[in-house]
């Protein structure tokens, strides 16, 4: 561990206590949509229908800078495609100098060929659907095979943390025997968390949304392979949660907002990118981001979605979630 990401660590830890101490907000964890353009059309996706203007390399840049001095430690790059960034890997090269902890998630279609933009991210995470024919169904036709040779490449040439995420649908729900297989041969942990609907959702309505008997019961099949020392990578409390349709347990304390963010593509913070992108918010300018922006706290009945709750469960220093993330670290 470099003397940067020392430095980040401890004014993290030291942000993050005292806002904890004087009910202030301290964004320990923030995440940056680059775009939300993608290469792909998923359907139960509506991302690439948001598409809009997208601030400039300095831009991010100063932004990272300026986030790293306010407390942030752990920061995650996302989209959209992050991919289709032509700035992408300068991105994560200063990140990396500044010492934050780095991620990236990607569909990875195009990521054997930007392999050495973005060997320098801690973790990256990787979108698989099932087996290629599942998978293809979803994403189109050699996008299985694309994504899977682009994280052997990866894995190739990077030292960091790689995994699966998976989402869950109607279209793949009976196929997660054979994810968890995948995740087995490739020595990788798999990431599951059921699709939802996003409030200020656009364009035809996705019709493979599982009811919530079915998410319940996919999640406690889950919850029993992840007891069974299966490559299930989330945390045993999480799949809990969904198991038990208990969303709302974190809603009424959730962390976005106060703890974590997100950053859309033209500078405006959001608490959550499941809630309507926000309309009258003014974007975030550097120069100005000189202590930590309150947010208020987002009024919902809970989600599933696993990188909010994960998050969360960390920075609420939940046992089974930190237990979870030094498997995967280590």
């Amino acid at each position: 561990m470099n003397l940067a990401r020392l430095k980040t660590i401890g004014r993290g830890l030291a942000y993050h206590t005292l806002a904890r101490l004087t009910g202030k907000s301290a964004w320990s964890a923030v995440t940056i949509l680059l775009t939300l353009r993608c290469n792909l059309r998923c359907a139960y996706c509506d991302f690439p229908r948001h598409e809009g203007p997208e601030r400039d390399t300095r831009y991010w840049l100063d932004l990272l800078r300026r986030l790293s001095k306010i407390g942030t430690v752990r920061l995650g790059l996302s989209g959209g495609e992050p991919l289709l960034r032509p700035d992408l890997g300068e991105l994560v090269s200063a990140a990396r100098r500044l010492g934050l902890i780095t991620s990236l998630v990607t569909n990875g279609v195009l990521l054997a060929d930007r392999v050495r933009d973005v060997s320098l991210v801690d973790y990256l995470l990787v979108t698989i659907e099932g087996n290629r024919s599942v998978h293809d169904a979803v994403r189109g036709a050699g996008t299985w095979d694309a994504a899977l040779n682009g994280l052997a490449e990866f894995r190739r040439t990077s030292r960091a943390r790689t995994g699966l995420i998976c989402p869950v649908h109607a279209g793949n729900v009976a196929s997660l025997e054979e994810v968890l297989s995948l995740a087995e041969d490739l020595r990788l942990p798999v990431f599951f968390q059921p699709v939802q609907q996003r409030t200020g959702w656009r364009g035809p309505k996705f019709h493979g949304f599982l009811t919530s008997p079915e998410v319940r019961a996919a999640f406690a099949w889950l919850l029993r392979a992840h007891a069974s020392g299966r490559p299930v990578g989330n945390s045993a409390r999480y799949l809990d949660i969904v198991a038990r349709g208990a969303e709302w347990e974190i809603a009424r304390k959730c962390s976005a907002g106060r703890f974590f963010v997100t950053i859309l593509p033209d500078g405006r913070p959001t608490p959550c990118c499941m809630l309507p992108f926000p309309q009258d918010c003014i974007p975030i300018e550097p120069e100005q981001l000189d202590k930590t922006p309150y947010m208020p706290t987002p009024s919902c009945r809970g989600c599933s979605i696993a990188p909010y709750i994960e998050t969360h469960l960390l920075l609420s220093v939940d046992p089974s979630a930190w237990w979870s993330a030094l498997r995967w670290s280590m």
